[in-house]
C-alpha cells in the first residue's frame, strides 16, 4: 500500500531544492525523499516504507534488524526468526542441528567386515557441523573383535544423514556373540546431540565349529564281536576343535556283564568330518537272550551342537547258543527179543550249555507196557555233547511198532 506524506513540513526543507511553484502558490515536488516515490503531484510511500512524526517515508524499524529476524510493522520492533535465539538487533543465530542414531542397536556377522551407524540430522539443515565419536567394549575386544577407539564425522548443511563405518575383525575362530557400544560424545558449534546419543553392536560369529550327530539310530552285533563302532558324523561347519561327551544306558543289557563304558568323550579336529567312539562288547561263554543299551550325545564343547539323533541303541546278539537237536532216523525196527530199542540224538547245531531234552511215547498198533516201556522221560545234553540215546525197553510177547515224540526244553 502507498502512503501519501506531505510536500511541507521537514521533508519539505530537506528537498525544497528539487520544488518548483507554480502560479496557482502551490509547490510540484520534482525530487522525492528517500523511500518514496512520486505519484501523480504528490510523494508517496514505497511499500514497506511508512511516513514518520517528521514527514519522511522510513522502514518500520529503521533498518535496525540483523541477521535471521523479522521486523513486527506493528510495533516497529525487531524479533529473532523462529527457532532463531540471540540478540535480534545484532543477529539472531539460527537454530542448532540436532543429531542421533538412526538405530539402538545393530547386529553383524564376523565376516561382514564393517558395521555401518547410521547418524540422522532430526533437527536443524543449515550449517557446517562435526560430531565426535568413541567406541566401549562390552564383551567384544577392541582390535581383536573389532577396530576404531574414537573418530569424528562431519555434516555439511542440509545433509539429512551419514554413517560411521566400524571395521569388524574376522579372526576364523569360533566365539560366543560378542557386543560394544559407540557413543557420541559432542558436536561442534551449531550443532548438538539427540537423545539417542548410545548404539550397541552385537557381532554374530560365522565360524561355526559344527553339528554332530550319530550316523545310525541302531546297531546290531554279535556277542563275540569284541566291540561296536558307533560313528558319529559332523554335518555342518568345520572349524575349531570340539570334544563330545558321551554316555551309555543299560537297557536289558547289563554294563560290564554285557558291555563296557559308562561315559566318555571324543574330540574332533579341525574340518574332521567323521570319528567313532568304540564301546567294548563282553563275550560271557554263556547263553542269554537278545540284549540292549543305548549311547547317548551329551554336550559338546567350544560352540558345538548335538544335532537332532544324539541317541543310538546297540543290539547285542547272543552266539552262544546251546544248540538244535533231533532224532538221528525217522524209524526203526527191531526184533521183540532185542530187549530195548537206542533212539539216538543229535545235537545238530551249537555246544554251549547243558541242555536237557524232554519226550514221551505214543502207542500206534503197539501198547504201552505190553509192547514196550517207557511214557516220558528226559535226556541231558553236556555241554559240547553232540549225540546222545534214548533206550525204550522191549516187552518180549510179540512184535510191535513204537513211534516215538520229542520234546525240548531251554
Amino acid at each position: 500500500m502507498f502512503h501519501r506524506i506531505p510536500t511541507l513540513g521537514l521533508c519539505f526543507t530537506l528537498c525544497a531544492l528539487s520544488m518548483i511553484g507554480t502560479t496557482q502558490g502551490t509547490y510540484m515536488p520534482v525530487h522525492c525523499c528517500s523511500g518514496s516515490t512520486l505519484y501523480g503531484s504528490r510523494c508517496v510511500c514505497n511499500p514497506g516504507y511508512h511516513p514518520d512524526s517528521t514527514h519522511r517515508c522510513v522502514e518500520p524499524c529503521w533498518n535496525k534488524c540483523k541477521a535471521n529476524t523479522v521486523c513486527n510493522k506493528n510495533t516497529f520492533r525487531c524479533y529473532c526468526k523462529p527457532g532463531c535465539s540471540g540478540n535480534p538487533y545484532s543477529g539472531c543465530a539460527p537454530p542448532l542441528s540436532k543429531f542421533q542414531f538412526a538405530r539402538s542397536s545393530y547386529s553383524v556377522s564376523e565376516s561382514a567386515g564393517v558395521a555401518k551407524l547410521q547418524i540422522d540430522r532430526i533437527s536443524g539443515v543449515s550449517g557446517r557441523v562435526t560430531l565426535y565419536w568413541k567406541s566401549t567394549a562390552i564383551s567384544a575386544k577392541l582390535n581383536s573383535d573389532y577396530k576404531g577407539a574414537s573418530g569424528t564425522i562431519t555434516f555439511e548443511s542440509n545433509e539429512k544423514w551419514k554413517s560411521i563405518q566400524i571395521p569388524i575383525v574376522n579372526d576364523k575362530f569360533y566365539e560366543n556373540t560378542e557386543t560394544f557400544k559407540v557413543t557420541l560424545t559432542s558436536a561442534s558449534s551449531g550443532g548438538q546431540v539427540g537423545p539417542r546419543r548410545e548404539t550397541v553392536v552385537t557381532i554374530r560369529d560365522d565360524d561355526l565349529p559344527g553339528k554332530f550327530q550319530f550316523a545310525r539310530s541302531s546297531y546290531v552285533v554279535n556277542e563275540n564281536v569284541g566291540s561296536v563302532k558307533l560313528q558319529i558324523d559332523r554335518i555342518s561347519g568345520s572349524l575349531n576343535q570340539v570334544t563330545l561327551y558321551w554316555k551309555s544306558t543299560g537297557i536289558s543289557a547289563t554294563l560290564n556283564s554285557d558291555y563296557k563304558g559308562a561315559s566318555g568323550s571324543i574330540t574332533f579336529g579341525v574340518g574332521e568330518k567323521w570319528k567313532s567312539i568304540v564301546i567294548p562288547i563282553v563275550n560271557n561263554q554263556f547263553f542269554e537272550n537278545t540284549e540292549t543299551f543305548k549311547v547317548t550325545l551329551t554336550t559338546a564343547s567350544s560352540g558345538g551342537l548335538v544335532g537332532p539323533r544324539r541317541e543310538t541303541v546297540v543290539t547285542i546278539k547272543d552266539d552262544d547258543l546251546p544248540g538244535k537237536f533231533q532224532f538221528a532216523r525217522s524209524s526203526y525196527v527191531v526184533n521183540e527179543n532185542v530187549g530195548s530199542v537206542k533212539l539216538q540224538i543229535d545235537r545238530i547245531s551249537g555246544s554251549l550249555n547243558q541242555v536237557t531234552l524232554y519226550w514221551k511215547s505214543t502207542g500206534i498198533s503197539a501198547t504201552l507196557n505190553s509192547d514196550y516201556k517207557g511214557a516220558s522221560g528226559s535226556i541231558t545234553f553236556g555241554v559240547g555233547e553232540k549225540w546222545k540215546s534214548i533206550i525204550i525197553p522191549i516187552v518180549n510177547n510179540q512184535v510191535g511198532l513204537v513211534r516215538m515224540f520229542e520234546r525240548i526244553c531251554f
